[in-house]
């Protein structure tokens, strides 16, 4: 949940990208995907590289400084 007293408005954006992930292992507990598995078919370079040129193409577009976090 997002508080109501931030520095100022938040904007997200979205990068679609095309993955398999049926075989991304599930946990058991939470019916989560596995973190480690996830990342085997996340953390690659193209979606990587996919990412940054999208950062790079909004943030050239936007008049005000951007922060990016990475979780």
């Amino acid at each position: 949940m997002w508080m109501t007293t931030r520095l100022c408005d938040v904007r997200f954006t979205s990068v679609r990208v095309k993955l398999d992930l049926q075989n991304v292992t599930i946990n058991g507990r939470n019916g989560d995907f596995n973190t480690k598995s996830l990342a085997a078919v996340v953390n690659t370079p193209v979606v990587n590289e996919l990412v940054v040129k999208t950062w790079i193409d909004r943030a050239c577009a936007s008049p005000v400084p951007l922060a990016v976090f990475r979780f």
